[in-house]
């Protein structure tokens, strides 16, 4: 039988009540009193620690490890546990799930022992790795993956997903398994559970340090040996791609919108760069999250596409690609495609580093202002000038250069 919902009850309050925009429903609990959840976002949202709240699940995914660090040792206190609660001395370990660990994420007395640590003395250790939503982002914590799987080739590790992105993550030899949330609740319990949800959200040190980095923080490892990632099409998939694209000219893949709509240039900056790329001759197949109901001569209308795979064939066809910082640039990147990466908000840097056939065309100069890496610093009331002052011409020329110097 297929698990498909995960039992969950507030602990050491009376009532809480979770509801939200990163929440597909609202979830009214009482203390004591077991509610389903069946929607793996969901779930991944309310069991992560950084979100403050304190849920037992049931059954449990799996440990995570923790060293007291108070100097005079420190007296914990559960929700709902013994009052008298459990006194551990400097340097001890805890290990345990549910409720202790998420209590211990939010105790500076305790620090969490990183998976490298654990590793070098457990090399087989079975890990699990959490991490939803994000197309790109899944790609950008594949190189910490790598450096850990080099460090310790004889570790088992499987990475739980949603279900429309473990695609992104299959026939990858880094990993041991790939599956839902719900899926890996079936295999549990893991020796060690590394959850990366909302983890580069909350890093206070995101704005100077490459996101692949900061993923590799949460394993214990301060760099990893290789910024590059890679995805592999089955041919089933290229078969479908080529039958979507047709024949006819080359094809130039445009990115219009993006989960983060600050992160691409306006929509009518596209259509522009849509425009020009026609009158070279090329035809466009043009992405966006939305779909947009038109047709003309010469586009490929991808927008809506939700199929991660054949997403990643179709970017696999193009002969280049325009893309905004995104699951289309870092696509393009894991299939070493030619990429002009449009860049403002966020440092290029901390994105597409050492990645031979991208090439970056930013609007910072033009807008008089530095990379304010959004998600911390919201400095522009609407749309970031750094992006509405993108120059086509620059980006004609970058991708010309890429598509030439295609290794």
């Amino acid at each position: 039988m297929t698990m498909d919902s995960i039992e969950v009850t507030p602990a050491g309050v009376r009532s809480f009540k979770a509801s939200g925009p990163r929440l597909h429903h609202t979830y009214k609990m009482q203390l004591g009193q077991w509610v389903t959840v069946t929607d793996p976002a969901d779930l991944e949202y309310l069991l992560n620690p950084i979100s403050g709240v304190v849920l037992r699940e049931r059954p449990e995914l799996g440990l995570r490890y923790f060293q007291c660090v108070a100097p005079n040792g420190a007296k914990l206190v559960l929700p709902g546990e013994d009052p008298g609660g459990v006194c551990y001395g400097y340097g001890e370990v805890v290990i345990g799930g549910g409720v202790l660990h998420r209590v211990l994420c939010h105790d500076g007395r305790f620090e969490p022992i990183r998976a490298a640590r654990l590793l070098a003395k457990v090399p087989s250790l079975r890990v699990l790795v959490v991490r939803g939503g994000g197309f790109g982002d899944l790609f950008l914590t594949l190189p910490a993956i790598a450096t850990l799987r080099n460090r310790f080739p004889d570790m088992e590790i499987h990475y739980a997903t949603a279900a429309p992105l473990k695609r992104l993550l299959q026939h990858n030899d880094l990993l041991n398994g790939v599956s839902t949330l719900f899926e890996a609740y079936e295999a549990a319990p893991f020796g060690l559970v590394v959850d990366l949800g909302r983890w580069a959200e909350g890093a206070p040190d995101s704005g100077e340090v490459h996101r692949s980095d900061i993923f590799a923080h949460a394993f214990g490892i301060e760099t990893v040996d290789s910024y590059r990632f890679s995805y592999t099409v089955m041919p089933e998939e290229r078969a479908e791609a080529q039958k979507v694209l047709g024949g006819g000219p080359d094809v130039i893949g445009l990115q219009l919108t993006g989960s983060i709509n600050r992160r691409c240039p306006p929509i009518e900056w596209g259509e522009k760069m849509m425009q020009m790329l026609l009158a070279l001759g090329w035809r466009v197949a043009v992405f966006a999250g939305d779909r947009l109901d038109w047709a003309m001569p010469g586009v490929i209308n991808l927008t809506g596409l939700k199929d991660a795979g054949l997403t990643m064939a179709v970017i696999e066809q193009c002969t280049g690609l325009v893309a905004g910082d995104s699951g289309i640039l870092h696509g393009a990147n894991a299939l070493g495609r030619p990429v002009v990466g449009l860049f403002g908000p966020v440092d290029p840097d901390l994105r597409v580093r050492d990645h031979p056939n991208c090439r970056v065309v930013a609007g910072n100069e033009a807008a008089h202002c530095l990379p304010c890496n959004d998600h911390q610093d919201h400095q522009c009331k609407g749309y970031p000038p750094c992006m509405t002052r993108l120059d086509h011409g620059d980006v004609l020329d970058a991708l010309e250069a890429t598509i030439d110097g295609c290794e």
